[in-house]
C-alpha cells in the first residue's frame, strides 16, 4: 500500500473503506457522433472509508470538496480516485472556506471519516480507492497532500 506524501513520509492510510450500491436507474445519454440519444442504464455508490494518521506528528486532513473519478479496471472492479480539483471564476482561483473543505486536525493514531458517492455506467463487484488530495492555495491551509491507496474491496451484492 502507498502511504508516501508529498515529501516522502508516512503519514496516513485508508481504513475500512466500504461502498454500496444504491440505486440503478434507466438514463438517456447523448451519443454525439450519431447526434442522438440513446437509453442506458446508471447504478449509484456511496460509501466511506477513515483515514488514519500513522505518523508522530498532527495531520489535517481535508475530507470535503473531493471530487470522485472512477475507471474501470477491469470488468467490474473500479479505480476510485478522490482528488481535490483546482477551480476557477473568470480565470481567477476559486477559494473555499476552511469549512468548505471540511479540514479535520489528526493526532497521532486518530481517524477521519470521509463519504463519497458516485455513477458508474458498469454494475461494480470490487473497488480500490486512492486519497490524492492537491493543494491550490499555496499552502494556506497547511493540509495533507500525496496519495494514499487502499487494497481491492468487495462490494455487497446488490
Amino acid at each position: 500500500m502507498d502511504r508516501r506524501s508529498s515529501l516522502g513520509r508516512l503519514h496516513l492510510e485508508i481504513i475500512n473503506p466500504a461502498l454500496m450500491f444504491t440505486s440503478k436507474e434507466e438514463v438517456k445519454a447523448y451519443i454525439y457522433k450519431t447526434e442522438s440519444y440513446e437509453d442506458r442504464v446508471r447504478y449509484t455508490y456511496t460509501g466511506f472509508f477513515w483515514l488514519r494518521n500513522t505518523s508522530n506528528t498532527t495531520q489535517q486532513v481535508m475530507t470535503g470538496m473531493l471530487s470522485p473519478g472512477h475507471s474501470i479496471k477491469q470488468d467490474s472492479i473500479a479505480s476510485v480516485r478522490l482528488t481535490h480539483p483546482r477551480k476557477s471564476v473568470d480565470g481567477s482561483l476559486l477559494v473555499p472556506s476552511p469549512s468548505e473543505l471540511k479540514l479535520v486536525t489528526l493526532n497521532p493514531s486518530e481517524v477521519a471519516l470521509v463519504e463519497l458517492s458516485f455513477g458508474s455506467s458498469v454494475k461494480l463487484t470490487q473497488f480500490e480507492l486512492e486519497y490524492s488530495p492537491s493543494d491550490h492555495y499555496a499552502d494556506r491551509f497547511q493540509f495533507w497532500t500525496g496519495t494514499v491507496k487502499s487494497d481491492i474491496i468487495d462490494i455487497p451484492k446488490h
